[in-house]
């Protein structure tokens, strides 16, 4: 009896069922069923799902607000990127970080990838640049819940440019309007509304 005790004691966590895969996503050519996360196993921890493409489709522009980790099982993908694109064939994994912008788009019908959230997936720590009422951001919505829309989204008021200190206080000082080194090559100014991109526009040019 003491023996038992004890070693209830030792280990009182046991493997345990938290849940079941759910269909969260069902649109033509792509479905998503989620394993673990907010909506299969009620956790914001981290989320799992079994992504399967059925015929040759891609995603709108992604900002992430959380890291991901993307296991291609078959067939590949390509991720649009600010620097090019990215092939992942099926055997690899991709890492996203928070705050990068991408578009994953799937060239191959029979293409399956499990994508790792941490923290889990949520409607609003994805932003997705297509019809905020589209059947995927409505059906997200609604399996979600309204308690987390906007809470991760970023202020669209609100756009960050990385400069030269000096160019800009030269612009500030002659009271005229400030224009990069590159706006006659460029043709705009650019600019993001996610703060965290600066670091890699730092990265690539200040280092």
């Amino acid at each position: 009896q003491e023996a038992i005790s004890c070693c209830s004691q030792l280990h009182p966590a046991m493997p345990r069922i938290i849940g079941n895969s759910t269909r969260v996503v069902e649109v033509d050519g792509f479905s998503i069923d989620e394993l673990a996360g907010n909506v299969a196993t009620k956790s914001d921890t981290l989320s799992i799902a079994h992504c399967q493409i059925n015929q040759p489709t891609a995603e709108p522009w992604l900002t992430l607000h959380y890291d991901e980790w993307i296991c291609v099982l078959k067939g590949r993908m390509l991720l649009n990127h600010e620097g090019g694109v990215l092939e992942v064939k099926a055997g690899q994994t991709v890492f996203v970080s928070k705050g990068e912008r991408f578009r994953p788009e799937f060239p191959e019908a029979g293409t399956e990838y499990i994508p790792v959230c941490l923290p889990a997936f949520r409607p609003d720590r994805c932003i997705r640049e297509d019809d905020p009422d589209g059947p995927v951001s409505k059906k997200l919505k609604q399996l979600h819940g309204d308690g987390a829309e906007g809470k991760c989204k970023p202020n669209a008021e609100v756009l960050y440019h990385m400069c030269q200190k000096k160019i800009w206080e030269e612009a500030k000082a002659a009271e005229s309007a400030y224009y990069p080194p590159t706006f006659e090559q460029d043709g705009f100014t650019h600019a993001t509304s996610v703060a965290t991109r600066l670091l890699t526009v730092a990265n690539h040019f200040y280092t």
